[in-house]
Parts: C-alpha cells; structure tokens; sequence
C-alpha cells in the first residue's frame, strides 16, 4: 500500500490519546493527537530522554520506545498491506481492513476508545508510564533527572532513575511528605536522592536563611531546657509514685496471700473434719441405737422387777404364814425360824438381781446418750480451727471409745482397752 494513502486515512479517520502517567508528570493532562503527531511527540521523547535511559536500567523511557516499535510495525504492516484491485478502489472496504492492523499493532500499549471529535470514529488510548516533553512541569523533571546524572557520576551509586522522579514529583506535588518522610535510614539511594533535592528546592522557593533558623532557635532552646527540668522533675514525682504503687502493691499481695493462706487452712480443716465425722459416723449410729434398745430393755426389766418383787413378797409371806400357822414334818437340824430367814433372804437376793439388771440398762442407755451427745460436740468444735490441741482431740476420742461399765462385773474384770484406743487415736491423726 501506498504510504501516502496511507497517512492520509491516519490523519483523517484515525486519533490517539496519551494518558501520562500521574506518578511520573507535574502538570500533564491527557492529550488527543493524530498519528503524525504520535510519531513526532514518540520521536522527541525518545530523543530527550536517552540519555537517562542510558544510565539507569528501569522503565524511565520503556513506554516510548513500545510505542516507537509499534508505529514501526504499522509502517511495515500498512507497506505489506494488499487487496484485490476491485476491493482496493473502496477506500471504507481498505479502512476496515486498516482498522484491524492498527489495533492488532498497538494492544500491547493501548486500548480502543472513541475520540471527542464526531466526525473521527476510530481511536485508540495509550497509556505511557514514562515523563512526558509536553509536561508543563518537564523542565523542572528534566533539571531532576541531570542532577542525578551528575549524583550518579559523582558517588558512584546504581540509581533508579524512574523510582527516584517518581519520589521527586510526589514531594513536588505535597510537600508535606518532606517531613513525613524525613528518615533518611528508612530510605534508599533514589529516594535519598530525591528528599534531599526536594529540599532544596523547598528552602530555595520559602527563601530559607540560617541566620533567621539561629534567631528562632535561641529561644526555643531555652524553652527545651525548661522543658526538660520539668520533665525531670516530673520524673522524680514519676518515680516515687511509682514506688508508692510498688510498696502498696507488696503489701496489698501479702495480705492476699495471708488471706489465701487462712482459706487454705480453713478448708483444710473442713476436710479433717469431714473425715472425723465419716469416721465418727458410724460409731454415733451404733451409740444412738444401744441408747434406744437400753431404754426399752430399762423399761422392760423394770416391769419385771416389779412383778418379781410382788411375788416375792406374796410368796414370802405365804410361806411364813404356812410354816407358823400348820404343823409341818421336823427337819433335822434345820428350825422353823431359820427356813423363814432363808427363804426371806433368797427373795429379796432375787429382787436385788432384777433391780441390779434395771439399773445396769438405765446406766447403758445414759452411757450411750452421753457418748453421742459428746461426738456431736466434738465435732461442732472442730469445724473451728484452734478449738481444740491435738491432746485435748486424743482425750476426747480416748473418751468416746472407752468401754462402758455395766455394774454387773468389777473395773478389774474388764479386758484392756489402752492398747486399741492408741491405734485408733493413731489412725485419726
């Protein structure tokens, strides 16, 4: 295809619009050109920024040269485009055709849109991610990007030279990331590069003097003085409340702990006392149910010394009557007087027995309601710590399993219980 029809159609059917990076401009808006002006505006960029490319190995210049490979293969697709004769004298037939090749060619960098002028309805938007000559602010950016040239000659230092613009144009656009970002040991050499000419700029443009720095400082330093006597002062003040809190805390910890200590103890009472009463538990039971058979057996033998005595009396008194009143055979050596006293005597032996009998289960009942009664108070006592010493806890456990003595038999007679009462005072403790 003939390169002049070729431009031709570019120029009246075709538009491109630039949209430059905000990273990487000042003042730069996104502009719409025809594709003569793409190849110029490509050519100039590439031109002024070479020699920053040269430099440094990132993508300060990576876009325009995309864009510069992608006219040069429009020029080669549109010198190699072809059709029929009879398609080629329909100049819309050739445009679509053309159309296609164009957007083939640039959607590596771009991305279809429909121009502003209606008469024109084919376009493309490219976006570029490099500076921009048509940027207002260029000539600033440009005198950036020749003091890192010199900086990079001078110190030696491998510079990205696209980070370092980018973090130049953010300081220029808000200058108060100067401050925010004022750690140099937080940054690297771009970014070193760029707060520090920021700030240059900055002093130059507020026309900065050090004498004026030294004026407002005498005074100031004065202030920070006061300022940190106060603060020592308030340090001390500080500190010794701190130490305040410190001795309260101690002693707020040491009667917790005292506290803990006593609840301990007092549940470990609880637990010895628990253990006496399931110890001691069976033990009452059995005394509570002796207490109530003696009282029925107390109850009962009483009846029956009653019956007894009366009987003995009446017998007694029959026998008498009989032996006086009749004539009864002679017993050799054996008087009537004497048969009298005996039989008397073996009454009221026998009515002495079932009293004695009476008495020995009124006296084991008492015993029993006694040792019962005494269990219970023991352990009423011992749920209070200290009540009791361990001699006083072995007398009262020696008392409450000492054997009961019926009145029928002698002390003496009983069997020995001290050993027995040792061990179980023993197994108690």
């Amino acid at each position: 295809m003939h390169m002049g029809r070729f431009n031709c159609l570019m120029q009246r059917k075709f538009r491109f619009r630039l949209e430059i990076d905000k990273e990487l401009s000042i003042d730069c808006s996104s502009m719409e050109i025809t594709y003569s002006e793409l190849k110029t505006i490509t050519r100039q960029n590439i031109d002024a920024l070479q020699k920053y490319a040269d430099a440094s190995a990132d993508y300060v210049i990576e876009s325009w040269l995309k864009i510069n490979e992608c006219i040069k293969q429009l020029i080669e697709a549109a010198r190699e485009f072809q059709l029929p004769e009879e398609e080629d004298q329909n100049e819309e037939q050739v445009w679509i055709e053309l159309k296609r090749i164009i957007k083939e060619t640039f959607s590596p960098v771009g991305t279809i849109y429909e121009p502003t002028d209606e008469k024109i309805k084919d376009g493309m938007s490219l976006g570029i991610e490099s500076p921009c000559i048509s940027d207002k602010g260029y000539e600033q950016i440009s005198f950036f990007l020749d003091h890192l040239l010199k900086e990079k000659e001078r110190r030696g230092w491998e510079i990205e030279f696209a980070d370092s613009l980018t973090r130049y144009i953010k300081y220029s656009n808000e200058p108060r990331y100067l401050f925010q970002d004022s750690h140099p040991s937080n940054l690297d050499a771009a970014e070193h590069l760029a707060l520090l000419y920021s700030l240059e700029e900055e002093f130059a443009q507020r026309n900065f003097q050090w004498k004026d720095v030294a004026e407002a400082v005498t005074p100031l330093r004065k202030e920070v003085e006061s300022s940190r006597r106060l603060l020592e002062g308030t340090s001390r003040d500080f500190w010794s409340q701190i130490q305040v809190q410190e001795n309260r805390m101690e002693d707020y910890k040491t009667s917790v702990d005292k506290w803990i200590s006593q609840k301990e103890d007092s549940i470990k009472n609880l637990e010895r006392v628990y253990n006496e009463k399931l110890a001691l538990a069976k033990p009452k039971e059995h005394w509570d149910s002796r207490a109530k058979q003696e009282a029925k057996n107390t109850k009962k033998w009483a009846k029956c010394t009653a019956i007894v005595t009366g009987l003995a009396v009446v017998l007694s008194t029959a026998a008498i009557v009989t032996l006086y009143s009749f004539e009864m055979p002679k017993i050799p050596f054996l008087s009537t007087s004497f048969i009298a006293i005996a039989l008397i005597t073996f009454m009221v032996y026998l009515v002495r027995v079932f009293v004695k009998i009476t008495l020995s289960s009124r006296h084991l009942q008492m015993a029993y309601e006694q040792k019962s009664a005494l269990t219970y108070f023991y352990l009423s006592l011992g749920k209070h710590e200290g009540e009791l010493t361990e001699e006083e806890r072995v007398l009262v456990i020696q008392s409450l399993f000492t054997p009961v003595e019926t009145g029928l038999v002698k002390s003496s007679e009983l069997p020995d219980f001290n050993a027995a009462l040792a061990l179980i005072t023993k197994r108690v403790n």
